[in-house]
Protein backbone atom coordinates (compact mmCIF):
# COMPACT_ATOMS: atom_id res chain seq x y z
CA UNK A 1 0.00 0.00 0.00
CA UNK A 2 1.05 3.50 -0.81
CA UNK A 3 1.29 5.62 2.62
CA UNK A 4 3.18 9.08 2.91
CA UNK A 5 5.03 8.74 -0.45
CA UNK A 6 6.20 4.88 0.83
CA UNK A 7 5.22 1.48 0.44
CA UNK A 8 3.98 -0.60 3.42
CA UNK A 9 3.71 -4.85 3.42
CA UNK A 10 1.55 -5.11 0.74
CA UNK A 11 -2.03 -7.39 1.95
CA UNK A 12 -4.96 -7.94 0.13
CA UNK A 13 -8.15 -7.49 1.74
CA UNK A 14 -12.18 -8.08 0.16
CA UNK A 15 -13.23 -4.08 -0.98
CA UNK A 16 -16.78 -5.30 0.44
CA UNK A 17 -16.27 -6.53 3.73
CA UNK A 18 -17.94 -3.89 5.63
CA UNK A 19 -15.54 -4.43 8.73
CA UNK A 20 -12.54 -2.93 6.61
CA UNK A 21 -11.37 0.44 6.79
CA UNK A 22 -7.87 0.03 6.19
CA UNK A 23 -5.94 0.28 2.96
CA UNK A 24 -7.13 -2.17 0.42
CA UNK A 25 -5.35 -3.89 -2.64
CA UNK A 26 -7.25 -4.97 -5.48
CA UNK A 27 -5.61 -7.00 -7.88
CA UNK A 28 -6.56 -6.30 -11.53
CA UNK A 29 -5.20 -9.68 -12.45
CA UNK A 30 -3.62 -12.97 -11.02
CA UNK A 31 0.43 -12.68 -10.24
CA UNK A 32 3.15 -14.05 -12.03
CA UNK A 33 6.94 -14.02 -11.93
CA UNK A 34 8.87 -11.99 -14.49
CA UNK A 35 12.19 -13.63 -15.57
CA UNK A 36 15.37 -11.67 -15.27
CA UNK A 37 15.47 -9.41 -18.63
CA UNK A 38 11.83 -9.56 -18.90
CA UNK A 39 9.51 -6.76 -19.48
CA UNK A 40 6.27 -6.43 -18.24
CA UNK A 41 3.89 -3.56 -18.93
CA UNK A 42 1.87 -2.83 -15.39
CA UNK A 43 -0.92 0.02 -15.06
CA UNK A 44 -1.29 1.59 -11.56
CA UNK A 45 -4.02 3.85 -10.05
CA UNK A 46 -4.37 4.97 -6.77
CA UNK A 47 -7.51 5.88 -5.48
CA UNK A 48 -8.33 7.93 -1.73
CA UNK A 49 -11.10 8.02 0.58
CA UNK A 50 -11.51 7.55 4.26
CA UNK A 51 -13.23 3.82 3.59
CA UNK A 52 -13.46 1.30 1.07
CA UNK A 53 -17.40 2.73 0.02
CA UNK A 54 -15.39 6.39 -0.35
CA UNK A 55 -12.08 4.31 -2.09
CA UNK A 56 -13.95 2.39 -4.66
CA UNK A 57 -16.55 5.60 -5.49
CA UNK A 58 -12.97 7.49 -5.95
CA UNK A 59 -11.24 4.85 -8.38
CA UNK A 60 -14.84 4.57 -10.71
CA UNK A 61 -14.75 8.78 -10.99
CA UNK A 62 -10.89 8.18 -11.78
CA UNK A 63 -12.00 5.78 -14.42
CA UNK A 64 -15.06 7.65 -15.79
CA UNK A 65 -13.02 11.36 -15.76
CA UNK A 66 -9.54 10.32 -17.20
CA UNK A 67 -10.84 6.10 -19.16
CA UNK A 68 -7.29 6.50 -20.90
CA UNK A 69 -3.63 4.59 -19.96
CA UNK A 70 -0.93 6.97 -20.01
CA UNK A 71 2.46 5.42 -20.65
CA UNK A 72 5.64 5.90 -18.29
CA UNK A 73 8.67 5.12 -20.20
CA UNK A 74 11.57 3.74 -18.65
CA UNK A 75 15.91 4.69 -19.28
CA UNK A 76 16.59 1.07 -17.58
CA UNK A 77 16.77 -0.14 -21.60
CA UNK A 78 19.48 2.05 -21.83
CA UNK A 79 21.48 0.70 -19.22
CA UNK A 80 23.85 -2.37 -20.34
CA UNK A 81 23.52 -5.62 -18.87
CA UNK A 82 27.22 -6.12 -18.75
CA UNK A 83 30.64 -4.14 -18.71
CA UNK A 84 31.29 -3.59 -21.91
CA UNK A 85 34.07 -1.58 -24.69
CA UNK A 86 33.03 -0.80 -28.11
CA UNK A 87 35.18 -0.83 -30.93
CA UNK A 88 36.47 2.87 -31.41
CA UNK A 89 34.45 4.53 -34.70
CA UNK A 90 36.04 5.36 -37.43
CA UNK A 91 38.45 2.49 -37.49
CA UNK A 92 40.94 3.40 -38.85
CA UNK A 93 40.85 7.22 -37.93
CA UNK A 94 42.42 10.11 -38.82
CA UNK A 95 42.73 12.30 -36.23
CA UNK A 96 40.00 11.91 -34.12
CA UNK A 97 37.74 8.83 -33.26
CA UNK A 98 34.67 8.02 -30.86
CA UNK A 99 35.85 5.36 -27.89
CA UNK A 100 32.23 3.86 -26.50
CA UNK A 101 31.61 1.71 -23.66
CA UNK A 102 28.90 0.27 -21.26
CA UNK A 103 28.80 0.38 -17.63
CA UNK A 104 25.82 -1.99 -16.09
CA UNK A 105 26.31 0.28 -12.58
CA UNK A 106 27.97 3.32 -10.65
CA UNK A 107 31.72 3.11 -11.05
CA UNK A 108 34.91 3.81 -11.21
CA UNK A 109 36.33 4.56 -14.24
CA UNK A 110 39.69 5.00 -16.15
CA UNK A 111 39.89 5.05 -19.69
CA UNK A 112 43.99 5.24 -21.31
CA UNK A 113 45.23 5.22 -24.88
CA UNK A 114 48.55 3.36 -25.21
CA UNK A 115 51.09 3.31 -28.10
CA UNK A 116 52.51 -0.23 -29.46
CA UNK A 117 55.49 0.14 -26.53
CA UNK A 118 53.04 0.12 -23.93
CA UNK A 119 53.20 3.91 -23.12
CA UNK A 120 50.63 6.09 -21.98
CA UNK A 121 49.67 8.37 -24.19
CA UNK A 122 46.40 10.20 -22.86
CA UNK A 123 44.04 9.65 -20.24
CA UNK A 124 40.26 10.50 -21.51
CA UNK A 125 38.28 9.80 -18.34
CA UNK A 126 39.63 9.10 -14.56
CA UNK A 127 36.62 9.61 -12.55
CA UNK A 128 33.37 8.01 -11.00
CA UNK A 129 30.18 7.70 -13.83
CA UNK A 130 26.51 6.39 -13.30
CA UNK A 131 25.56 3.31 -14.91
CA UNK A 132 24.88 3.80 -19.05
CA UNK A 133 26.35 4.03 -22.17
CA UNK A 134 29.34 6.34 -22.22
CA UNK A 135 30.93 7.86 -25.37
CA UNK A 136 34.40 10.30 -25.44
CA UNK A 137 36.30 11.41 -28.34
CA UNK A 138 39.93 10.84 -29.27
CA UNK A 139 41.96 13.54 -30.58
CA UNK A 140 45.24 11.90 -31.84
CA UNK A 141 46.28 14.81 -34.05
CA UNK A 142 49.74 14.97 -32.33
CA UNK A 143 50.41 11.36 -32.31
CA UNK A 144 51.99 9.24 -35.38
CA UNK A 145 50.53 6.71 -37.11
CA UNK A 146 49.96 3.20 -35.92
CA UNK A 147 48.26 0.54 -33.83
CA UNK A 148 47.05 1.91 -30.51
CA UNK A 149 45.02 0.25 -27.31
CA UNK A 150 43.02 1.82 -25.70
CA UNK A 151 41.80 0.39 -22.17
CA UNK A 152 38.96 0.21 -19.87
CA UNK A 153 39.42 0.06 -16.24
CA UNK A 154 36.28 -0.25 -14.11
CA UNK A 155 35.27 -1.53 -10.76
CA UNK A 156 34.53 -4.75 -12.54
CA UNK A 157 37.85 -5.35 -14.10
CA UNK A 158 39.64 -4.01 -17.21
CA UNK A 159 39.01 -4.33 -21.15
CA UNK A 160 41.27 -3.56 -24.13
CA UNK A 161 40.73 -3.05 -27.81
CA UNK A 162 43.31 -2.04 -30.28
CA UNK A 163 42.61 0.75 -32.75
CA UNK A 164 44.60 2.16 -36.29
CA UNK A 165 45.54 5.70 -36.25
CA UNK A 166 46.49 5.87 -40.17
CA UNK A 167 47.71 9.73 -41.54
Amino acid sequence: MLTYSSFDSLFITDPNDPNVDGPVLIPAYDSRMIATGDSAVIYLAIAHGINNTEMLASLEQAQQKYNQIVSVESDLNNIPLDFTLEQNYPNPFNPSTKISFGLPQRSSVVLKVFNALGQEVAVLVNESLEAGTHSYSFDASKLTSGIYVYSLQTDAGVISQKMTLVK
